[in-house]
């Protein structure tokens, strides 16, 4: 991915489930309005992943993020994101619910004791289950790993 270096670039980390501090965040750097919409034009917007667990709005986190992506595509600007722990955590307690992980304890309880929340998991829709499995590890923008 290449970024014109004169726009500006912002980096979100660990949000962990955090809607409302994360709207008064993006607000108050001016990258959405009221509406919680994408007002930033042609900025670009990292999120380093861990969306999900411990806080009370994992899914609405994923469901902002995930609308804001489209919004500033339609406006010049770009809303990227890589797979956190907790997301993989999520998918695999999903996924594999109650299968051993092979080191004493299952999916479903290692992502529970990893924070997990129970709405996070009831709430998750097919459409989140394929952004997730769909997000990087890591990328390479410019010479930054």
């Amino acid at each position: 991915m290449q970024i014109p270096s004169s726009q500006p670039i912002y980096i979100i980390g660990d949000v962990h489930g955090h809607l409302k501090k994360l709207v008064k965040l993006l607000q108050d750097a001016q990258l959405i309005d009221a509406e919680h919409s994408w007002k930033a034009g042609t900025a670009t917007l990292w999120f380093m992943g861990d969306f999900v667990d411990r806080g009370p709005d994992g899914i609405a986190v994923l469901d902002l993020v995930m609308r804001l992506q489209a919004e500033a595509t339609a406006a010049g600007g770009s809303v990227a994101s890589l797979l956190g722990n907790h997301e993989m955590m999520l998918l695999a307690a999903y996924r594999f619910g109650r299968r051993s992980t092979g080191l004493g304890s299952n999916f479903l309880t290692r992502w529970k004791q990893n924070g997990g929340n129970r709405k996070d998991i009831a709430s998750l829709t097919s459409r989140h289950l394929d952004w997730m499995a769909h997000l990087p590890a890591m990328a390479l923008v410019d010479d930054y790993l």
